[in-house]
């Protein structure tokens, strides 16, 4: 059961002034018993030492009746019980008692302490009057020796009477202070209370979406500045959730008219909101609330593996994917504050025909001009051998270009073969005799140049890869490092690093610059135009190298210093 922020202060304070009453009022009653006790004390010793020139005057003369007559009429004055001992213990006179019947007394523990000449003291049972007393006992000496002890005493049922009156009206007193400060506990707790409870009431409509609510206090303190605060945060929550609601408004308008499918998923894969164009997309309706792989691993189990793949991952990953015969580029990345993912398709079916339709059309025009190109060199050869000398200069141009053109379709053909294909048909490949294959195709070129070509290669070394694609890689890279080479060398190192193979080739050559490696992977790219065409190169050799790399599923780096040389890093996994 939930207790009231009243009844909690008011126990509390209830509490509290309960243990401190009971405290006060313990701790009064002890000092004020031990400071009546000793106030008796000093009352009885006065006594003692006022008696003492009178039973010493009895005492001298040896009027030891007279002196007990003397006591009795004193202590029936007083009210209060007086003895006189002498050295020995033995009782002369008493004020209740008949001296000769009581006991001997120097074992009493006030007398003891008298007989040192000092004051005793004690709160014990007494034996003689079966009733505990308060005993002072005061010595009397005669030429310095301690010879009686005049001791007085009070019944202690006489204090307690004293004191208990006293304690009754200090409790009378204490429990109508007590009652007043209950009184005041009330007041003051309902003045906390009341305003809280206001504030508590106001802030639950707040809560419920009433943020026109305000909280009027009278009271001029801390809580009339938190009433005037709460009035101002429900003016800027108000605010705040008119904004909100207009940005959520603006911003379900932009994901409802956007023609790419969008979700929002959970860090677990519940699918939180998805636009329209999404559910048009998928062909569901009601995707929210759902596990992604309810959505997606019947269109598309590629998008269903990708989401989980990056889910588990925490990293964002792009790839194609076709969703009911349509392709779409899905993205997905992480929104690291909210902890969430977002799955945004871009439809490029339309892209992709058009793609494909350019590739067919590069393909069947280069067939179509391979043909008469081929044709067109071979009546150029026969041409050369029927024609005059000096006319020949001519031939050679027209020879040269047709060449370059028979190169370029050859290599149009090569890269739309390969983007075509999409796979390589893995076969057991002999890097060895590959790689020396090689070397004695370039060592006539490089001995023309005069350049070093060397190789390192381990003997016997095989692999798993398309030998024809991976051998033109090789062809291509160690072209290009011979034609922009004009001294030094090349090598070309082969090693196994893990579980991949490396392929390297390095020249000396005029190096590349800094700002033209990330775009030298590019169809028709060279970072020398007029040197290029002068080689006769179709600036698609490196193209064709990057695709060959990626059907192998491996990577391609290029270290490059201008005037130093450049190299070309290939890695091809085996796993």
């Amino acid at each position: 059961m939930r207790k009231s922020i009243f009844s909690r202060i008011f126990a509390g304070y209830l509490l509290l002034t309960f243990f401190l009453s009971g405290f006060i009022l313990s701790f009064s009653f002890k000092v004020i018993r031990t400071h009546y006790l000793d106030s008796l004390a000093e009352n009885l010793e006065r006594i003692g030492n006022a008696l003492k020139p009178s039973v010493y005057r009895f005492l001298e003369k040896g009027k030891g009746k007279e002196l007990d007559n003397f006591i009795k009429q004193m202590g029936e004055k007083i009210n209060v019980r007086i003895t006189v001992i002498d050295k020995d213990g033995v009782v002369i006179a008493d004020s209740k008692k008949n001296p000769e019947t009581m006991e001997n007394h120097s074992n009493r523990p006030e007398i003891r302490e008298a007989y040192k000449g000092k004051t005793g003291r004690s709160l014990r049972f007494s034996t003689t009057v079966k009733e505990t007393m308060l005993y002072i006992a005061v010595p009397l000496e005669r030429n310095g020796e301690v010879e009686w002890v005049v001791r007085t005493s009070l019944f202690l049922k006489q204090i307690n009477t004293l004191l208990h009156n006293l304690r009754r009206k200090i409790l009378e007193t204490a429990g109508v202070v007590l009652l007043l400060s209950l009184i005041g506990a009330i007041f003051i707790t309902r003045t906390v209370s009341v305003p809280l409870r206001k504030l508590s009431i106001a802030a639950r409509k707040i809560a419920s979406g009433d943020f026109d609510v305000r909280v009027d206090l009278k009271n001029r303190d801390e809580l009339q500045e938190l009433a005037v605060s709460f009035n101002h945060m429900a003016e800027e929550i108000k605010k705040l959730f008119t904004t909100i609601t207009l940005q959520k408004e603006e911003l379900d308008g932009i994901l409802s008219s956007i023609q790419e499918g969008l979700v929002v998923m959970s860090k677990d894969g519940k699918i939180i909101r998805a636009n329209k164009s999404m559910k048009k997309i998928t062909g569901i309706s009601d995707m929210e609330g759902k596990m992604f792989w309810e959505i997606f691993l019947l269109n598309s189990p590629s998008i269903s593996s990708l989401i989980k793949n990056s889910i588990e991952t925490g990293k964002s990953m792009t790839q194609e994917v076709t969703i009911r015969d349509r392709r779409f580029l899905s993205s997905i990345t992480h929104m690291k504050t909210k902890n969430e993912v977002v799955l945004v398709l871009h439809d490029i079916t339309r892209l992709k025909k058009l793609e494909e339709f350019k590739k067919d059309l590069v393909m069947n025009v280069s067939h179509e001009l391979r043909t008469p190109l081929t044709a067109i060199y071979g009546y150029l050869e026969t041409l050369e051998e029927e024609m005059e000398e000096e006319k020949k200069h001519y031939v050679d141009i027209i020879k040269k270009h047709t060449w370059r053109l028979i190169n370029l379709v050859n290599d149009l053909l090569t890269l739309s073969e390969l983007e075509k294909k999409g796979e390589i048909d893995y076969e057991d490949v002999d890097v060895t005799r590959m790689v020396n294959q090689i070397m004695k195709f370039f060592e006539k070129k490089a001995k023309e140049k005069e350049i070093m070509l060397k190789a390192s290669v381990p003997e016997n070394f095989h692999m798993k890869g398309d030998g024809f694609r991976l051998e033109q890689m090789l062809l291509n890279l160690v072209d290009n490092a011979i034609k922009y080479t004009e001294s030094g060398e090349v090598e070309i190192l082969v090693r196994k690093k893990k579980k991949n193979i490396e392929f390297r080739v390095r020249d000396t050559g005029m190096g590349i610059p800094p700002e033209c490696i990330p775009r030298i992977f590019e169809r028709f790219y060279v970072v020398n135009k007029a040197r290029s065409r002068e080689l006769g190169g179709t600036g698609l050799g490196l193209s064709i190298v990057k695709h060959i790399v990626e059907l192998h599923g491996g990577e391609i780096f290029v270290e490059s210093t201008p005037g130093k040389g450049s190299t070309f890093t290939v890695i091809i996994p085996q796993n």
